[in-house]
């Protein structure tokens, strides 16, 4: 406790505010700093909390011991007018009640971690409370939820969940000194994020004081304030004192299966996607839709005018069905994931698309989808049977509903063009149980420009439909070629056939010695195994080249 006389104080009475401010300050300024503590003594029911005025010594020790930024420390930057360190919620609902009477802006700060600065300084009066005292967590293993007090950090959220068991956890960020408040008030987001979502989608409850200095919990608030609050930043609607979170998974209305690659959206995940295209049509903001994210000019990620970035990296299950060939698909699935979904099903189906795995499913059937096997089955959209997008006017439409006319337009046209893909239903084809493999790398000084012209014309035609030869045009080291000959010094362009045949190599022999013989393809080039272990193998390609396929 610090005393008056050091020119630093614990408030205990009115009478002891009001001397200390009396010996430092102006009138009028003491009049007004005056009447707002004897307002806070009034209306806290419990002691009075620990206040600091800029004039005090530890003043600036406080308001500094969490600033992350440092451009915030310096004396040109605004301070407030009183930085409170509550111990009790009374505390913190006086503050509330007499800021607002008299017209002060209220911040609060947790762990800190806020580079903007926005919870310690403002361009209008203000009050900080700092709720470095307020980091109770009370950890229920028994309902996989704890409480967690808003000034708590992550670090002591974690340490307290591993104290009660080993086989617990919480998805939120990395670093463990981030408070937990804020973290979560927008959104929080962490390394489990693939797995588990953001913190915000994993809170049971909540503790707030409005505006009326209310003390108000997710009953009493109310679902579309809770709603709010979870990621749009709680400072906006209220003082945040607690949260109540969830170790376990959220309550799905499907039922768990092993072909299932992500967690299923909960029951207003569909309705929430129609949200956001009304809302948006309703403020005239534009709409881009980004699965995968290969996009390489932009077009799901940026504009012009002001717009919103749907990301659907949670929508990514993917429902195999080898009863009837065909697979649901959800728009955020990456190619890779499909095809390892359908190789757990089957060895002898596939599904004609991409050579690169991480290729969203979503905008690569919606621009047509072209593959390695598109010699023997076309493009990946000609393989939709079905699909789920979401209109202008918010309605959810499937194959049916939406007619054959605007069926026809996405499945090539972008889907982007008429609404917002939620889904594919997509047919599987028939594929051997052994494919092979061949990689072949030349170079100029190897007559690599002789065989890429000669290439133009067998890969085309004439060679059997299931064979396709890729071609990957780069630059490289003289001693990186593919038999590890050096062959010169400096750099040369190389150029690497990719083939993919779907049967044995002996077959692929054969027809190689007949209609390109100039590759010279041996038996050691070749390598059998199953198809979707081919998908991995096909994309192993550097980034610096330009890539072709026939």
């Amino acid at each position: 406790m610090e005393s008056s006389s050091s020119s630093s104080f614990v408030i205990l009475s009115a009478f002891t505010i009001s001397f200390f401010l009396l010996t430092s300050s102006p009138w009028k300024a003491l009049a007004q700093q005056d009447n707002f503590l004897q307002c806070i003594a009034s209306h806290s029911n419990q002691s009075m909390p620990q206040l600091y005025v800029p004039k005090s010594p530890s003043f600036l020790s406080v308001l500094q011991s969490s600033i992350y930024n440092l451009r915030f420390t310096s004396p040109a930057t605004p301070k407030p007018l009183f930085i409170i360190t509550p111990n009790h919620e009374s505390q913190i609902r006086a503050v509330v009640v007499c800021s607002k009477k008299h017209g002060l802006k209220i911040t609060v700060r947790s762990g800190g971690h806020d580079f903007e600065g926005l919870s310690y300084r403002a361009n209008v009066p203000f009050v900080l409370i700092d709720l470095v005292n307020f980091r109770t967590i009370d950890v229920n293993i028994k309902d996989n939820s704890a409480w967690v007090q808003a000034g708590a950090t992550l670090g002591e959220v974690y340490y307290r969940i591993a104290e009660k068991s080993p086989v617990h956890g919480f998805p939120a960020g990395a670093c463990p000194t981030v408070g937990v408040g804020g973290h979560i008030s927008g959104g929080g987001f962490g390394l489990m994020v693939r797995k588990y979502g953001m913190a915000a989608d994993h809170v049971l409850d909540a503790r707030i004081i409005n505006a009326k200095g209310e003390i108000l919990d997710r009953k009493t608030m109310g679902e579309d304030l809770f709603w709010a609050i979870r990621g749009g930043g709680v400072t906006s609607f209220g003082v945040l004192l607690a949260w109540k979170i969830r170790s376990s998974l959220p309550k799905t209305t499907f039922k768990a299966k092993s072909d299932f690659t992500r967690d299923r959206f909960q029951k207003l995940a569909w309705k929430e996607f129609g949200r956001v295209v009304v809302c948006s049509k309703k403020h005239g903001l534009k709409i881009t839709v980004r699965s995968g994210g290969h996009d390489f000019e932009g077009l799901s990620y940026r504009a012009n005018v002001p717009f919103v970035l749907i990301d659907l990296v949670n929508f990514r299950t993917i429902d195999v069905n080898i009863k009837d060939n065909s697979a649901w698909v959800q728009a955020g699935a990456t190619l890779g994931e499909v095809y390892y979904r359908i190789a757990e099903k089957s060895p002898v189906h596939g599904f004609p698309a991409g050579a690169c795995p991480t290729v969203g499913v979503g905008g690569h059937i919606s621009g047509g989808g072209f593959g390695l096997m598109v010699r023997k089955y076309g493009m990946a959209a000609d393989h939709v049977l079905d699909a789920r997008i979401i209109n202008a006017k918010g309605e959810i439409l499937d194959r049916k509903t939406m007619g054959e006319d605007l069926f026809w337009a996405i499945r090539g046209g972008g889907v982007t063009s008429f609404g917002v893909l939620l889904a594919w239903k997509i047919r599987l084809v028939p594929v051997p149980p052994t494919v092979t493999v061949s990689t072949i790398a030349k170079t100029l000084e190897q007559d690599a420009t002789k065989l890429v012209h000669k290439w133009q014309s067998v890969a085309s035609y004439g060679v059997p439909d299931e064979l396709s030869i890729a071609l990957h045009v780069g630059v490289v080291d003289t001693g990186n070629n593919n038999n590890g000959t050096r062959i010169g010094s400096g750099r040369t362009i190389q150029a690497t056939f990719t083939t993919l045949f779907l049967g044995p190599a002996t077959q692929l022999l054969q027809v190689m010695e007949k209609k390109f013989p100039e590759l010279g393809m041996k038996q050691e080039d070749c390598k059998e195994m199953r198809w979707v272990e081919s998908t991995r193998r096909t994309a192993d390609f550097r980034w610096n080249t330009s890539r072709y396929f026939a």
